[in-house]
This record gives structure tokens, sequence and C-alpha cells, in this order.
């Protein structure tokens, strides 16, 4: 039997209890005055009374509000039970519901792919994007964070090859994540500490995220430009060039989390409480990035030399 029929046959199984208390608190009372009346009869008066008369009276009047409270009870019980049954209804409808969304955004990417609407020569991937964002306003916390490890493994996001330096360009993701919340999310590796979430490269521009948190993931490359970070939990994961330029902290725990390359304000850097190491970290950004820049210029002008060279 599942939940709801459980629920069912304990309020059928209480009704009928109720029932038989009735009938039997009833064949009580009539059995006190019964007894009353025949004493009346033997004493030919109303008023001789002695104590036995005196407690039947009490007794007969107390088993109407004994019922009554009874009744009171037994009610209140089985509303609450009605209710218990109804959100239980309610909560197996929404997360039947949210599997539906779940099953059909991802045959809708499959058919997508199938009839090439996921190749370069089809940006901005419009109905590849329309599909994720209607899925993504009505899907939970949990499943949200299922789908971003999916569009990760399939290359929709986080594209780009961009852990060798910092400073690289970017490849513009299939499916966009800006502009959406992700709140309430706990983003972990399945695996512990024996392998991290592969998050690497994955842009989230100007999101909302409030309450999340970040166990051991691989985010290397990635970016949380002009993002809001409230309540946000690195811990022990891997921050490698990320950028956070324009970036809102609200209470960011970066706590073991490598932030080697990485570029924050160097005005905010003193309210993030972050270690000696981790400011050091910090300032490799500037000598990466002008290595890289400077690697870039070189090779130009090495090129433009050949070019001339008769």
């Amino acid at each position: 039997m599942n939940p709801l029929q459980i629920f069912a046959s304990d309020i059928n199984l209480n009704k009928e209890k109720r029932k038989k208390s009735y009938i039997n608190l009833s064949l009580i009372s009539i059995f006190f005055l019964e007894i009353m009346g025949q004493e009346r009869k033997h004493r030919g008066g109303f008023f001789e009374l002695n104590c036995n008369d005196i407690l039947t009276i009490l007794c007969a009047a107390a088993v109407p509000i004994a019922l009554g409270i009874y009744t009171a009870i037994t009610y209140q019980q089985e509303q609450e039970q009605q209710q218990k049954m109804q959100q239980l209804s309610l909560n197996q409808s929404a997360e039947l519901r949210r599997d539906k969304i779940y099953d059909n955004f991802l045959k809708n990417v499959y058919n997508l792919d199938k009839n090439r609407y996921l190749e370069e020569n089809k940006d901005p991937w419009a109905f590849a994007n329309a599909y994720y964002r209607a899925a993504h306003r009505q899907l939970d916390p949990t499943r949200k964070g299922d789908v971003l490890q999916f569009l990760k493994e399939r290359q929709l996001i986080g594209r780009n090859n961009c852990t060798e330096t910092c400073g690289y360009k970017p490849i513009p993701d299939i499916i966009r994540l800006n502009e959406l919340s992700f709140d309430d999310m706990e983003l972990s590796s399945q695996t512990g500490t024996l392998t991290r979430l592969n998050l690497k490269c994955v842009s989230f521009d100007q999101v909302s995220m409030n309450n999340v948190k970040f166990v051991f993931a691989n985010l290397d490359g990635g970016s949380f430009i002009k993002s809001r970070l409230v309540n946000v939990d690195f811990g022990n994961s891997s921050l490698r060039c990320v950028n956070f330029n324009g970036t809102e902290f609200e209470n960011v725990n970066f706590g073991e989390s490598d932030l080697t390359g990485a570029y924050i304000d160097k005005n905010i850097i003193p309210t993030l409480g972050l270690t000696e190491e981790q400011k050091e970290q910090l300032d490799k950004y500037k000598k990466t990035t002008s290595t890289s820049t400077l690697t870039t210029t070189t090779a130009k002008a090495t090129n433009v030399s050949r070019s001339t060279t008769p």
C-alpha cells in the first residue's frame, strides 16, 4: 500500500471506532436513566433522592459531556490526518511534475542534437536556451544541479580550454546561465575527495546565488562576473583563474579553496577574510596575465617579421 492508501484506511478505521463509541456511550446513558426511573416508581416521590441517585444523575450528565469531548478530539485528529494526506498528495504530484519536466528537457536536448541544432553555425542556439530556461525556473535545486552536470558533460557549458593560462579568450557557451537564480543548491563531488566535481570554465555571469555550497568542486577558469553571491561556501574547491570582476560578496566563505590566478577587485579583498596564502595566490593573476600578453605580443611580432622578410 502507498502512503495515501494507508492514511485513507486510518481515517476509515477511526470513523468506525467513533461510531461504536457513540453507541456504547448512548447505551450507558439509557441504562442509568432507566435505573433512576425504576427507583422513583418504587419511592413514589421525585425529590426523595439519596446519594446513589445523585451519583446516578451526575454520571448520566457526564456521559453527553464526555461524548462531546471525544467527538471534538476525534474530529480534530481526522482533520489533521486529512491535511497530512492532502499535503502528501501535493508533494507527490509536484515530484512527478518535476520528473516529467526534467525528462522532457533531456529529450528536447537529444532531439536538438539529432537535428543538428547544437552545432556552431546555429549560434545563438535560441531553441536550446528556451528549453533550458523554461525547465530551470520550474525545477528544484537538486535537479538544477543534475542539469548543470549534464550540460557540462555534454559540453554545452564550460567549453573553453581555459586552465592552461589565465586571461584566455572565452568560447561562447551554447547554454547561457546569465540572469538565472541558483539559490539553495549544493554542488558536490560524488566521490568525495577522490575526484573533484567538474565545473571547469563554466560562466556563472550575472546570476544570483544564495545559500549555495560547492563541496570539492573544480571551478578553474570559470567566472562570476557581475553576479551576487550571498552565503556561498567555496570551501576545499579549486578556483584557479576564476574571474570575480564586479561580483557582489556577502558572507562568502573561501575556506581552503585554491585562488591561484583568480581575479578579485583589490578594494573587496580585505573584506573577504582570506588567508595570507590566498592573497599571495591572487597576486599571481597579474603575473600570469602579463606573461600571457607578452607571449602573444611576441608571437605576433615574430609572424609580422617573417611576413615582411623577402
